[in-house]
């Protein structure tokens, strides 16, 4: 297998992993927040998340590495898996709760996709970015038809469990990939003039 084949498919399972978990955990956080708290009360569940996302933001940049990248979804996985264990003893904050998970999924979803789109070439990015985005849909798909199950047998606080165990295998997976197999995209601008001349 090529590099690009095997970098391709890594991604695609990742991304597999970090949307399906997102559409899970999002389903978990609105039933969970509107079983205990009234639909009038989201306008503070959204000023909390926003206030949550920008925090982050200004903490956190996004950058390419894989190990900061693994290491944020296994975060997000833990905290999830975290949210999972309070709410089993009945004790879930639900803004809490609802926060996290916007803010947890904003910030994998971006870190992952940053650090994708600098695993590959243009030329190879061409080629492979759209099987990728493909598992990024059929991930949602997948954990629409999953969690209509585990909701059903279960309830919706199980899938805060089973989506923080997928972001932790998928942020075990991130550290296979290795990065593009050409130059950078883009010379320095200094580099490009002094050649020019």
């Amino acid at each position: 297998m090529t590099k690009l084949r095997r970098d391709t498919l890594v991604a695609f399972l990742v991304v597999f992993g970090v949307v399906g978990s997102q559409a899970a955990l999002e389903t978990a956080r609105d039933a969970l927040f509107l079983a205990s708290v009234p639909a009038t009360r989201l306008p503070w569940a959204y000023l909390a998340t926003a206030i949550g996302v920008s925090v982050v933001t200004w903490l956190m940049r996004p950058l390419v590495d894989r190990r900061r990248t693994g290491g944020g979804l296994v975060l997000v996985g833990g905290w999830m898996l975290l949210l999972h264990a309070i709410g089993s003893r009945g004790a879930l904050p639900p803004y809490l709760m609802y926060a996290s998970v916007g803010v947890g999924t904003t910030f994998m979803l971006v870190q992952t996709w940053t650090l994708v789109g600098a695993q590959f070439t243009i030329i190879e990015a061409r080629r492979a970015f759209g099987l990728i985005a493909a598992g990024g849909a059929i991930g949602s798909i997948a954990a629409g038809v999953i969690s209509t199950r585990i909701v059903a047998s279960y309830g919706p606080l199980a899938l805060l469990a089973g989506a923080g165990a997928t972001l932790a295998v998928s942020g075990g997976a991130v550290l296979l990939l290795h990065g593009p197999t050409a130059t950078p995209r883009e010379r320095p601008r200094s580099a490009a003039v002094t050649s020019a001349r």
